[in-house]
């Protein structure tokens, strides 16, 4: 019998930690979970939902989507695709020079 929970632990690591992020860096954050079975993971720009699953989210794609120009709040949200759980991580806070 395998257990079913989480996602718990909902980490999300910027691969700087700079409030300002030079335009076409090789910049991402990567979001992860402790979760059975795996999360997936859906991304937000200050409460709007971005074009993007998986868990690492590139600058270039914030990029193509018109983000970063102004600083605002990065979140991923994992889900237990069992247990329909949601959960946000905490938001890292960047714009893009």
């Amino acid at each position: 019998m395998c257990s079913i929970d989480g996602p718990e632990d909902v980490i999300i690591k910027p691969s700087a930690t700079s409030q300002y992020i030079p335009s076409k860096s090789d910049f991402n954050l990567t979001c992860s979970a402790s979760s059975s079975p795996s999360a997936t993971f859906t991304w937000f720009h200050d409460e709007q939902e971005l074009k993007a699953t998986g868990q690492v989210l590139t600058l270039k794609v914030i990029e193509e989507q018109g983000f970063g120009k102004n600083i605002g709040d990065y979140k991923c949200v994992a889900q237990n695709a069992k247990t329909k759980r949601a959960v946000p991580s905490a938001p890292v806070r960047f714009s893009v020079m």
